[in-house]
């Protein structure tokens, strides 16, 4: 058996089971729907450990260097350490230096934010007001 660690819950994987299918026999609430690696609804993050390459096949090279996977075509042989996808941003504080209006619905931002945010080109962001109302960006 392998071992499955999913925030706190530890779940063993029967051989040859998937880590989706270990999530919901264990009742844990995956979202997923083709099962089969194609819908990609079911994503995941692994923060300790190695998925399979088979668990990977289809996600970008940036997804991949990040531990995405897919759970539902997952069969691990060693263990792992994951997250739902959406749980895996890091916050930072940023302040809004300036905004530029460049047409009608389009607006620049220039944010302040600690200088030692990283980030990778291609990624989005979701700025968060203190009241909690999020939007997405690229």
């Amino acid at each position: 058996m392998t071992l499955l660690t999913y925030r706190e819950a530890a779940i063993e994987i029967e051989p040859g089971e998937d880590v989706l299918s270990a999530l919901l026999r264990a009742e844990i609430d995956a979202p997923h729907s083709c099962r089969s690696g194609i819908c990609q609804s079911c994503l995941h993050r692994v923060v300790d450990g190695n998925p399979p390459p088979a668990a990977q096949k289809g996600l970008s090279d940036a997804q991949k260097a990040l531990g995405y996977f897919l759970p539902c075509v997952c069969v691990p042989d060693t263990p792992l350490t994951i997250v739902p996808a959406q749980e895996t941003g890091t916050r930072s504080e940023a302040v809004v230096r300036s905004m530029d209006r460049l047409s009608g619905d389009v607006v620049r931002l220039r944010l302040g934010h600690d200088p030692n945010f990283a980030y990778r080109p291609g990624q989005f962001l979701e700025l968060i007001t203190d009241d909690g109302l999020g939007r997405h960006y690229s």
